[in-house]
C-alpha cells in the first residue's frame, strides 16, 4: 500500500467517532490533485462507472485552488468540455493572439513560408494546442490544485473514507474557489446542495469566488466556434476568388467569366453546408434543452426540500454493492451538521425546515442571479470566437502587403472590421433561438421554430453585410467617412443586444454582493 496512504490512515486512526461534518480538517486529510489530472483521459475520473482506487494520485496541500462540485450522473464528456472552455479558452485565445501578431510581423517582412495560409493555420493551431494542454503547461510553473471527491477521498478504505466525508466542510473552508458544474440534477442531490451552502456559510466574501459553469454550455460554445470557423472560411474563399479575378486567372480555374460567381456561390455553400445543415441544428437543439433546464431551475429551487434530495448510499440501501458491508449514511451526517448550524429547540426537525427556507429564499436568488439568463460569460464568447477572426486577420495583413487591387493598407485593415460584428451577431441570434425554442417548447415543434429563426436571422445578417459591401464598392476601399459610417452601423447593431444582455460593463460580469442570511448564521 502507498506510503502516503498509510500515513494518512495512521494520522486519523484513534480519533473519536463523530456524527456530523466538521468545519476543520486534519492536515493529512487535506488533499488535492492537479487540474490536469482531472482532465486526463478526456475526464476519465468523472466517469460514474470507474471503479479503480485512485486515492494515491492525490497529494497533501495547504489549500485548494478549486473545489469541483458536480453530480456523478451528468455525462463525463459534458463536464470535461465545459472545464476546458472555462479553464483553458482564455489562455488559448491569448496564445492565438500572440501567434497572430508574430505571423503578421513575418508577413510584413515577407519571410513567412506559405504566406497567409501558414499564418492562419498556425494561429488556429496555437489556440487548440493551448486549449487542450494548458493545465499541463501551467503545471510547469505552478499547479492548479483541485478537489475532486473520488480522487481526494479514499474510496477503498472505509475508515479513511469516513474521515474524508466528515471533513468535507474543512475541504470547502480551505478552498479558494468553488467551481460548480451545474446540471438539472445538481439541486436534486444531497451533497451538491450541501456543498454550495457550506461554501457560502464559511465566509460571506466567498460569494464572489463561486463560478457556475453549466455542464452543457462548454460543448455549445465549441459547437458555435466550429460553425464560425466554417463561415469565416467563406470569407477566405471570397478574397481568393477576387484576387484570381483581378489577376485574370479565374477563367482557367473555374471556366467562363460569366460562370465564376455561380461557381463561387456553389463553393461557399459546399463549405457552409455542414454548418447550416448539421452543426447549427444540433447546437440549437441542445441549446434549447439548456434553456429549458434554466427555466425549470426557479421552480426547482422554490420547491427545494432536503428530505427529498437524493444520495447514493440511500439508493443502495446502505449496503456496499460489491462487498455487502454496511455503508456510512451520508444523509444522517448532513442532517446532524445542519442541526449544529441551525439549532431549533422547538422542533426535532426544525433545522431541516430552516435549511429548506434558506435555500428557497436566499440561495435561490443568489444562484439565479449568477446564472442569469443563461448566456455564458462574455469573455468565453470572445475567447472561443477569436481563432477564426485572428486567422483571417493574417489573410488581410497579407493582402495589405501584397495588394493586387491598388487599395491602401489602411483600407484592408478597415475591411477586416466587417467580420467580428457578423460573428458576434450570429452568436447572439443563436442564443435568442435557444430561448425562443425553450419558450415555445410543448406548443410549437422545434422543427418549425428553428427554420423560422434561420429564415429571419440569415437574411438579416446578409443585409447588414450587404450595406457595407455596397458602400465599400461605391466609395472605394481607401479610408473615407461613408465606409467608416457603414462599419459603425454594423458594430452598433451588435452592441445594442450585447449591452442589453451583459450590461454597460460589457465583459465584466458583477457577482452578487449581498450578504445572505445563510452567510450570517
Amino acid at each position: 500500500m502507498d506510503e502516503r496512504f498509510e500515513q494518512a490512515r495512521r494520522s486519523v486512526s484513534g480519533r473519536k467517532s463523530v456524527s456530523s461534518l466538521a468545519s476543520d480538517i486534519d492536515s493529512e486529510l487535506l488533499r488535492a490533485v492537479p487540474m490536469a489530472l482531472c482532465l486526463k483521459g478526456f475526464g476519465k475520473h468523472f466517469s460514474a462507472d470507474r471503479k479503480s482506487n485512485d486515492y494515491h494520485l492525490s497529494q497533501r496541500v495547504d489549500e485548494i485552488d478549486s473545489f469541483i462540485s458536480h453530480d456523478w450522473k451528468t455525462r463525463r464528456w459534458l463536464k470535461t468540455l465545459t472545464l476546458l472552455v472555462y479553464l483553458n479558452s482564455v489562455p488559448a485565445a491569448l496564445a492565438s493572439l500572440l501567434m497572430c501578431m508574430l505571423n503578421c510581423f513575418l508577413i510584413i517582412l515577407k519571410i513567412l513560408p506559405g504566406g497567409w495560409l501558414m499564418g492562419t493555420f498556425c494561429t488556429h493551431g496555437a489556440f487548440w494546442l493551448v486549449f487542450v494542454f494548458w493545465q499541463r503547461i501551467r503545471g510547469l510553473y505552478g499547479k492548479n490544485m483541485a478537489f475532486l471527491d473520488r480522487l481526494c477521498i479514499s474510496q477503498h478504505d472505509e475508515h479513511l473514507k469516513k474521515e474524508g466525508i466528515l471533513a468535507l466542510g474543512g475541504f470547502l473552508s480551505k478552498s479558494k474557489r468553488l467551481l460548480v458544474l451545474w446540471s438539472p440534477r445538481y439541486f436534486t442531490r444531497l451533497w451538491t446542495a450541501f456543498e454550495l451552502a457550506s461554501f457560502l456559510k464559511h465566509d460571506q466574501a466567498k460569494a464572489k469566488d463561486i463560478e457556475f459553469a453549466p455542464a452543457s454550455m462548454g460543448p455549445l460554445i465549441l459547437c458555435f466556434s466550429l460553425f464560425e470557423t466554417l463561415l469565416v472560411a467563406c470569407f477566405h474563399l471570397l478574397i481568393v476568388q477576387d484576387v484570381q479575378v483581378r489577376l485574370g486567372n479565374m477563367d482557367s480555374l473555374l471556366g467562363e467569366e460569366g460562370d465564376r460567381y455561380w461557381d463561387f456561390l456553389v463553393a461557399v455553400y459546399v463549405i457552409a453546408a455542414p454548418a447550416l445543415l448539421l452543426i447549427l441544428p444540433v447546437s440549437l437543439y441542445f441549446g434549447t434543452q439548456q434553456m429549458l433546464a434554466l427555466l425549470q431551475l426557479k421552480k426547482q429551487l422554490s420547491e427545494f426540500s432536503i428530505r427529498a434530495s437524493q444520495c447514493s448510499c440511500c439508493e443502495m440501501d446502505h449496503s456496499h454493492p460489491d462487498t455487502g458491508e454496511e455503508m456510512l449514511c451520508d444523509r444522517s451526517l448532513v442532517y446532524e451538521t445542519l442541526k449544529r448550524w441551525f439549532p431549533d429547540e422547538d422542533s426535532s426537525q426544525g433545522h431541516l425546515d430552516k435549511f429548506d427556507e434558506l435555500v428557497r429564499k436566499e440561495l435561490s436568488g443568489f444562484v439565479q442571479e449568477i446564472l442569469g439568463s443563461g448566456a455564458p460569460h462574455f469573455r468565453y464568447v470572445v475567447a472561443n470566437t477569436a481563432p477564426p477572426l485572428l486567422g483571417i486577420f493574417c489573410h488581410y495583413v497579407y493582402m495589405a502587403v501584397n495588394d493586387p487591387f491598388d487599395w491602401t493598407a489602411l483600407g484592408w485593415m478597415i475591411g477586416w472590421f466587417q467580420i467580428p460584428p457578423l460573428v458576434l451577431l450570429s452568436f447572439w441570434e443563436m442564443l435568442l433561438c435557444w430561448r425562443i425554442g425553450a419558450r415555445c417548447h410543448g406548443r410549437v415543434s422545434l422543427w418549425v421554430v428553428f427554420p423560422l429563426c434561420m429564415c429571419v436571422g440569415i437574411p438579416f445578417n446578409n443585409l447588414i453585410w450587404y450595406q457595407y459591401t455596397l458602400v465599400k464598392y461605391t466609395f472605394g476601399m481607401r479610408f473615407n467617412w461613408p465606409v467608416a459610417g457603414s462599419l459603425a452601423l454594423m458594430w452598433l447593431v451588435v452592441a445594442i443586444p450585447y449591452v442589453r444582455e451583459y450590461g454597460m460593463c460589457g465583459i465584466c460580469h458583477t457577482w452578487p454582493k449581498k450578504t445572505t442570511q445563510l452567510q450570517r448564521q
